[in-house]
């Protein structure tokens, strides 16, 4: 059991990497207007076809120059952050002093302080962007 993880991980990050290698099909089944990142310059996709692709403030670059495109998610919403945190810490909270014997009194206040400390925490810390390499030479 334990060996047949370890090779699905394993299969998981050699396989993720490689599949981004030289995929121009799937920048070009990009539509327009995507937010994307080409060579470290974030900008929206225009167009593209078999040989460049056209960006709206960086306008025409050849494929030959084109080494990595990365796709850029919408950034991440700090509200729904902030309630994940705290449904995390809410029930750590409850589960750690109910584990350590304290009553319903005890267990409402351990989630509340934990409930609120996962919110402030979730609300400020993650990742507020994401993005996808979808294209690398």
């Amino acid at each position: 059991m334990r060996r047949s993880a370890t090779i699905a991980l394993l299969c998981l990050f050699v396989a993720a990497p490689l599949s981004a290698q030289g995929e121009w099909a799937a920048v070009k089944a990009l539509p327009a207007g995507t937010p994307v990142r080409v060579n470290g310059t974030a900008d929206w996709l225009e167009a593209t076809n078999d040989v460049e692709i056209v960006l709206r403030g960086a306008g025409v670059m050849p494929r030959k120059q084109v080494n990595r495109v990365e796709v850029v998610g919408i950034k991440g919403n700090r509200l729904k952050r902030a309630a994940v945190g705290v449904v995390i810490g809410a029930v750590a909270g409850a589960a750690l002093m109910t584990a350590n014997g304290a009553n319903e009194f005890g267990a409402f206040w351990g989630s509340s302080i934990y409930g609120g400390l996962g919110g402030v925490t979730g609300a400020f810390t993650g990742h507020s962007s994401t993005h996808h390499v979808i294209y690398r030479r």
